[in-house]
């Protein structure tokens, strides 16, 4: 019998309160939740199993956040990748739309609103 692997939200850079609110939702969806706080961590996880979405804080090293959306984008175009950043800045909005993003939560839009926007990324089956 195969097994089928459970959908995941893998979560990188984000800090405790707001981890905490999308451990929450992930239970409440039954899906599994991981938090990395390492680039070279988010990518181990990323090839244990492909994350249903993967909630990407940038702002500790710019480069290596912004290659690693880079790499999932074109290694599984499947994964929606959510870029939140907190600070204004349109260029960088920008730069991770192009490098493949599925929704950018930047201000002035509340953080508050990311648990909502992973919930509308999941595969239809896992909402």
């Amino acid at each position: 019998m195969i097994a089928m692997k459970q959908a995941q939200i893998l979560t990188y850079g984000l800090e405790a309160g707001l981890a905490g609110r999308l451990q929450s939702l992930a239970h409440d969806h039954g899906l599994w939740l991981r938090a990395v706080q390492h680039v070279d961590a988010c990518r181990s996880a990323m090839r244990q199993g492909v994350p249903a979405v993967l909630v990407l804080m940038l702002g500790k090293d710019l480069v290596h956040e912004l290659t690693l959306l880079q790499e999932l984008s074109a290694a599984a175009p499947g994964t929606a990748v959510i870029v939140v950043g907190d600070t204004d800045n349109p260029a960088l909005a920008a730069l991770a739309w192009d490098l493949g993003a599925r929704c950018v939560l930047q201000p002035p839009l509340p953080i508050e609103l990311l648990p909502e926007v992973v919930v509308r990324q999941l595969p239809a089956g896992e909402q």
